[in-house]
């Protein structure tokens, strides 16, 4: 009974005979590792909604910094590669659609996952989000538990693309 790494890469392979229970405490520990390695920044204008999301991202495992503006993410980016990117669509400034635009075209920000996550959710904005680059979008109507969701989803991605999501 032994667990090797895929022969593609994309994540666990276990060896006939491997018991269910092993199987799940592996993959247990492989999230776990995952999360309490995974940092998150989380950008909005909003000082409730950063509350918000770092409470619900630190009492999930997550390593969480905050800025309240995109250039205070611009400045946060150029000391720390965060696995994934929470973004709001409207703040005073740099737009995060702007902001999304600037880290795709950047070969050091690039590959990290952006979710936007915005009061706005009408088509036009969704698009614009997914034009500048976006890797998923979100209504802040929507549940935080699904934007908790949604991260676990793109850094579980990343890792198995062993540390780009694209």
């Amino acid at each position: 009974m032994s667990i090797d790494n895929h022969p593609t890469g994309t994540g666990f392979y276990f060896q006939p005979g491997t018991s269910s229970k092993m199987v799940a405490d592996t993959l247990a520990q492989s999230e776990h590792h995952t999360k309490m390695n995974t940092t998150v920044l989380v950008v909005d204008d909003d000082i409730n909604i950063l509350a918000l999301q770092q409470i619900l991202f630190t009492r999930n495992g997550y390593r969480v910094e905050a800025a309240n503006s995109g250039y205070k993410a611009l400045e946060i980016l150029n000391r720390l590669m965060p696995d994934v990117i929470v973004l709001d669509v409207m703040m005073p400034g740099l737009s995060g659609i702007e902001l999304c635009r600037q880290l795709r075209m950047m070969a050091r920000t690039r590959h990290i996952p952006v979710i936007m996550f915005s009061a706005k959710s009408d088509i036009d904005t969704m698009k614009a989000s997914m034009e500048a680059g976006a890797t998923g979008f979100l209504s802040k109507s929507e549940s935080h538990h699904r934007l908790l969701s949604e991260v676990r989803q793109v850094t579980t991605l990343a890792v198995a693309h062993n540390g780009s999501y694209y």
